[in-house]
Order: structure tokens, then C-alpha cells, then sequence
């Protein structure tokens, strides 16, 4: 049994790829040890040279978690575990732009939480890992660019009810030089709303503000910023703001102010340099621990 713990740790540590790590917890790592050590079958996906064996939890047993074993010439290159897991592409051959499988984890729970694997095995194999938070993937191709799309989730429950909270899309693309998806500007960029759309728009939103209580807030009002934002609009974001916010109504200044903090915060934010990408800076200047 400690030998095999022992590998699986060892298949942990070789897992650290594509700037995130594949490790098991101890909880993960003693049930994969008992499923193995009780010789539990796995289903098998074959891709080029590399094996997937899909250990599934047994019907009628206390597992908790799905295991994904990707092994070459029978070793273990690295595992994944997860509550459940579902294939959400699979491509053999193709000239290796993009994986050949994408695999989605679902940790279980309400809101929580989803996980994108995605796997590269023509030429050097390669994985990487996107936390999607409560979003599904999207996976398309424009003009035979591979793409995977999903929303944001880090404003969830932000001075508002989970279901009320906005969360924008963000879309990664392929990078051949990198050899793995980064976020794309140009896909998720919009034509700036003109003026007299900006202010209609900021019309509705003052008027929703009117009526509120003082100190309330209402997501209408940071929904159609972040929209803006992730568009690549940020400045038109910033006068959406300027223009909604009744003028006589206090708290505007700390209201940026956490809002700021909120969108620098942003795991995905962060994980994929969106405040450059969507040229956010000069409109909402991220506060010094984000810098």
C-alpha cells in the first residue's frame, strides 16, 4: 500500500505542467490506492500513443471521486480526480493545433464547481487546467481556431443574490507559440457603445438608483460595466458609471472603489492577465495589492 501511494504522489508531482498542478489530495490519493489495490476496472480511451483509464466511483461503495489515469508504454504520466467527469472533446490527429481531449470535472455542490482539463498528446504531452467556477464550456472553432468560451463567476453574490450576479464572458484561443489558450482580445472585443446609446442606457440605470434606499445597491448597474469591460470598453464602462450614478446620491467613491477591488481580484482576472488584455488599467487603475 505505501508503494503505492508512493507512485501516485510521484504521478502528482509529474502532473505540475502547463504553469498549474495535477496533484491528489490524501483523501484522493488513499481511494485511488483502494481502487487499485482491489483491481477495479477502468474504461479505456485510447489517443495516438497515450492511454486514458477512467476509473469511475462503484455504484454501491463510499467513493467519492472519478480518476482519470494518462499513461504511455504503461506508466503513469499524471492523474486526475474530481468528482465527475465528462468528455467534452476529442480530436485524433489534426496537425496538433489544440488538445486532443478536453475533459470536464465537476466537483459537486451547488455553485461549484466546474474544471476544464485540456490535453495535448501529438508531440509532447501537455495539460491544462481552467477553474470555469459555476460556468459551462463552450468549445468552438473561428476560422479553424480553436476556442473555449465560458463566464466569469467572480462578482457571484458581490452585493447581490448569486442568481442576480453578472458574470461576462471570456473566450481563450489557441497560441501556437505558447502552445496552450490564452485570452483573446480581439475575439472578446465589442464596438464601443456610441453616445446616445451610453446614455440611454445610463437613464435606465438612474432610474432603477432612484429608487432604491440609501446604501442599496442594484446589479443592473455593474452588469452593463463588466459587459463593457470585457468587451475591451473599459472607458465607456467608466462613463456608464459618471452618468448613472444619481448626483445626489452618496457613495459613489467607495462604490468604485470596491468595485475596483472586486474585478482585480478576479481569479480568472488574474490567471489570465485580462486586465492588459481587455486594457481595463487606465479606467479602473488597479488598487497597489493587485499591482
Amino acid at each position: 500500500m505505501i508503494g503505492i501511494l508512493a507512485a501516485i504522489a510521484a504521478t502528482a508531482v509529474a502532473g505540475a505542467v502547463g504553469g498549474s498542478t495535477v496533484g491528489l489530495t490524501p483523501a484522493q490519493q488513499q481511494e485511488l490506492a483502494a481502487r487499485l489495490a482491489t483491481s477495479g476496472r477502468a474504461s479505456l480511451i485510447r489517443l495516438n500513443d497515450i492511454d486514458i483509464q477512467d476509473y469511475k466511483p462503484r455504484p454501491g461503495t463510499s467513493d467519492q471521486y472519478e480518476f482519470l489515469l494518462i499513461k504511455r508504454g504503461g506508466d503513469t504520466l499524471f492523474t486526475l480526480a474530481d468528482g465527475r467527469f465528462t468528455m467534452q472533446n476529442v480530436r485524433i490527429g489534426g496537425g496538433g493545433a489544440g488538445p486532443n481531449a478536453i475533459f470536464v470535472g465537476f466537483s459537486g455542490g451547488v455553485h461549484c464547481c466546474y474544471t476544464a482539463h485540456i490535453i495535448w498528446i501529438e508531440g509532447r504531452l501537455h495539460h491544462q487546467e481552467v477553474e470555469l467556477g459555476d460556468s459551462q464550456l463552450r468549445v468552438v472553432s473561428i476560422s479553424n481556431v480553436p476556442q473555449l468560451r465560458f463566464y466569469d463567476f467572480a462578482f457571484a453574490g458581490w452585493n447581490a443574490s448569486f442568481d442576480d450576479s453578472p458574470a461576462p464572458q471570456v473566450i481563450l484561443s489557441y497560441d501556437p507559440r505558447k502552445g496552450e489558450y490564452v485570452a483573446d482580445a480581439q475575439a472578446m472585443r465589442q464596438t464601443p457603445p456610441d453616445e446616445a446609446m451610453l446614455r440611454l442606457r445610463a437613464e435606465e440605470i438612474r432610474k432603477v438608483y432612484d429608487g432604491l434606499h440609501p446604501g442599496d445597491l442594484d446589479p443592473v448597474l455593474w452588469s452593463a460595466m463588466l459587459d463593457m469591460i470585457y468587451a475591451g470598453n473599459a472607458a465607456s464602462a467608466r462613463n456608464l458609471l459618471d452618468a448613472a450614478w444619481p448626483p445626489d446620491r452618496p457613495g459613489k467613491d467607495e462604490f468604485l472603489a470596491a468595485f475596483t477591488r472586486q474585478l482585480w481580484s478576479g481569479a480568472t482576472w488574474r490567471r489570465f492577465d485580462l486586465g492588459r488584455v481587455v486594457g481595463a488599467a487606465e479606467a479602473f487603475p488597479p488598487p497597489p495589492e493587485a499591482r
